[in-house]
């Protein structure tokens, strides 16, 4: 199936979520210039909300200096609370502005470059080929000298009041 635009593009996440299937993902920098932020924390506050546990390849970058003292949320605490378990590597090691996502037999492809277009694959060989390759791909960055420092640069990340406490409720 195809999608464009942001509604196509936001219908990707909703599957996911209708899905309740753990999902594993490699994170597109470009997510947070395309969404709003607060959409993208609505998102991603959804499947903690569900009890929908998530990995992702994540760059490890410097946060927001605008995110308020009182919206910092140490990145453990919030990894906890978000059901998230990231795999750290460097902003430079991918800036490419297309994400890839493997949920129960579904792989979603997320384009947010000069297209916004988005695809979803229905295959269990397909999802459970790109599930072994995320994994190959996990244990490989976790190897890499000095893994064990990260994060280096993400020490906290944003969480608004009104979204943390929706995190908090479930």
């Amino acid at each position: 199936r195809f999608f464009q635009g942001q509604e196509g593009l936001l219908a990707i996440y909703h599957d996911q979520l209708k899905t309740s299937q753990p999902v594993c993902y490699v994170r597109s920098r470009d997510d947070v210039r395309f969404f709003d932020l607060e959409k993208l924390h609505d998102i991603r506050n959804t499947f903690a909300k569900r009890g929908i546990e998530r990995r992702t390849i994540i760059q490890d970058e410097t946060p927001r200096a605008n995110i308020p003292e009182n919206e910092r949320t140490p990145i453990d605490a919030s990894d906890k609370a978000m059901l998230l378990t990231r795999t750290w590597i460097d902003p430079q090691d991918y800036e490419e502005p297309v994400e890839w996502a493997v949920y129960g037999n579904k792989l979603s492809i997320i384009s947010y470059g000069q297209e916004a277009i988005g695809m979803v694959i229905e295959s269990p060989q397909i999802a459970k080929s790109f599930r072994r390759l995320f994994t190959l791909l996990e244990e490989g960055i976790r190897r890499r000298p000095g893994y064990s420092l990260r994060p280096l640069r993400t020490t906290h990340t944003g969480m608004p009041d009104k979204l943390r406490s929706k995190t908090e409720a479930k």
